[in-house]
């Protein structure tokens, strides 16, 4: 297919219409073949950073791409990795903030760290934190009230330590130890669970003519046709680099912009790719 200058053409087609960093963007569907999940590819040596690996599906070979990468975005997967190991350090620091508190009891010396539940690491995290994702919310949702007690067992203990009932202060936080902190571990577990489960990207196939190549996006949301597509670069861009989000539709449901991705450049791109690694990427 040419280069996409016919809306006529274009506009005839239903578009495939996705999501990347809550971003809507659409392909059109002359290129769309089909849906798959997201698997892990066989690593590419010397491939760009935005090309995965090879994945096989039933019996054909692919590039799998970033796309988030490779329109310049940060990679979702790369995001819930380090939201995963973050969540491991924030998990630590609530087991050494007990630690800590239970020290400087024994030892009779101030405690330092945060009381309020919203200044520590986590709690400034937690207030901030926004999700689509209903599963993460529902548990996000429970850390609340332990989030709350385990900061507030300070004030209770070191009281007690300060009327020089040590036993009663040890006790506070030796049952937060074994009830409130298991349950913060507990649901820390749950949110990386969730995060690496429900994280799941769709590998969307596109095909023209000879080539063939599978793009990771976050979600795929409809099959919808668009009112208008409009090149939105032509003002900006004056030399003749590719851009590889040239353009800007509308939807007919509710009028709201979506990104349209070149993928004449994108198969451009992974035509060279499948050159460099040709034992990979074969057709039958």
């Amino acid at each position: 297919m040419d280069r996409m200058d016919d809306n006529e053409l274009r506009n005839s087609l239903p578009w495939l219409i996705f999501s990347l960093d809550r971003q809507s963007y659409a392909i059109n569907g002359a290129y769309t073949r089909e849906m798959v999940n997201c698997t892990d590819p066989i690593k590419l040596p010397y491939a760009p950073d935005y090309v995965r690996g090879a994945i096989s599906l039933r019996g054909s070979v692919m590039p799998l791409v970033d796309l988030r990468l490779w329109i310049g975005l940060s990679s979702a997967r790369k995001e819930i990795e380090h939201l995963v190991s973050e969540m491991h350090k924030r998990e630590q620091d609530h087991r050494d903030w007990l630690t800590e508190l239970e020290a400087s009891i024994r030892e009779e010396r101030p405690f330092t760290r945060a009381t309020d539940p919203h200044k520590c690491a986590f709690g400034k995290w937690y207030d901030s934190y926004h999700s689509e994702n209903p599963i993460f919310r529902e548990v996000l949702r429970k850390f609340d009230a332990p989030h709350k007690a385990i900061h507030g067992i300070a004030v209770k203990a070191l009281a007690a330590a300060q009327d020089g009932r040590h036993d009663l202060a040890n006790s506070i936080v030796e049952e937060t130890r074994n009830t409130t902190l298991r349950e913060m571990i507990d649901l820390f577990g749950k949110f990386r669970h969730a995060l690496v489960t429900y994280s799941r990207e769709t590998a969307i196939i596109l095909e023209n003519n000879d080539t063939v190549c599978a793009v990771a996006v976050d979600s795929v949301d409809a099959v919808e046709q668009l009112d208008t597509t409009f090149d939105s670069t032509a003002i900006m861009f004056q030399d003749d680099a590719p851009i590889r989000v040239p353009y800007v539709g509308k939807r007919k449901k509710d009028g709201s912009s979506v990104l349209v991705v070149d993928v004449d450049v994108l198969f451009s791109e992974m035509r060279n790719v499948c050159v460099e690694h040709e034992g990979f990427m074969v057709e039958n």
